[in-house]
């Protein structure tokens, strides 16, 4: 069994905010044990979560660029430009000077 670590150990390893971590318990995104009045996260769980300080890992970027092209393919499919968000902010500075 791996170290145990408290939420605020476990916030400064992946370099964020305790309720970040505390967010990531009570979604189920990040294996916890109560004990007592305390939340404890096995340092392996921790790791395999954030893979790096606060760095997804590679198979979830991976899979989140998959899931985005098949996205953008229904989008085409359907007849529907995909939003360019940066494009369409310099529209808007342009557009207010």
């Amino acid at each position: 069994m791996g170290e145990l670590l408290t939420v605020a150990e476990a916030a400064r390893e992946c370099r964020r905010n305790p309720e970040t971590v505390r967010r990531w318990i009570w979604e189920g995104k990040l294996p916890a044990q109560k004990l007592g009045r305390q939340l404890f996260i096995l340092e392996t769980d921790l790791r395999a979560f954030t893979s790096g300080p606060g760095e997804p890992d590679k198979g979830a970027r991976l899979r989140w660029l998959s899931e985005l092209e098949e996205f953008h393919g229904r989008l085409d499919r359907k007849g529907v430009a995909p939003m360019d968000t940066l494009a369409d902010l310099h529209e808007l500075r342009e557009a207010r000077s």
